[in-house]
């Protein structure tokens, strides 16, 4: 079972040396949409490759993929560290 949302962060704000794991996608139904196509839904473990550069994007690995997430939408995903998704 996951961790409560409540204890969930946004993508940008984790420590990229460790992996998270997607608790809640805060966003409009076509955005929620989009991720779920990129593999992005609640339950998926995440990676952060490269956090966001002044400007720039957030580089995150998912399923053995890298998605350059821009700041909105990575703000939108919600996470707990993976070592407490009580898995």
């Amino acid at each position: 079972m996951l961790s409560r949302s409540s204890d969930a962060v946004p993508l940008p704000l984790t420590d990229p040396s460790r992996p998270v794991v997607c608790v809640k996608v805060v966003a409009g139904h076509r955005l929620r949409q989009r991720l779920a196509d990129l593999g992005i839904v609640p339950g998926t473990e995440l990676n952060v490759v490269r956090p966001h550069a002044p400007g720039g994007p957030l580089v995150v690995e998912v399923r053995g993929s890298r998605l350059a997430l821009g700041q909105g939408m990575a703000h939108g995903i919600l996470v707990v560290p993976a070592d407490t998704d009580g898995s």
